[in-house]
């Protein structure tokens, strides 16, 4: 996988605005957000992990009306770590 930022995901945690979208909210996601700082924009690619189980790249989207990021997961690049 490309060398992109890593953002921490819960699978469990979905965002109705399309098919394989994680809301990007919870604790240990907001850490590597932060992370990133002015950096991080609409459109970005990063890889969404969840700790020694599996990762996925996916595109950034920014909720506005909510305020958070969603991450739309490309589900051809999943690559399950146990």
């Amino acid at each position: 996988m490309p060398n992109l930022p890593r953002i921490y995901f819960d699978a469990n945690e979905t965002d109705d605005s399309g098919p394989n979208a994680y809301l990007l909210s919870i604790f240990g996601a907001q850490e590597d957000i932060q992370l990133l700082g002015d950096s991080i924009r609409p459109g970005m690619r990063v890889l969404l992990y969840m700790a020694d189980e599996l990762e996925v790249e996916a595109t950034l989207q920014y909720n506005s009306q909510n305020q958070y990021w969603v991450g739309h997961a490309d589900m051809s690049t999943l690559r399950r770590l146990v």
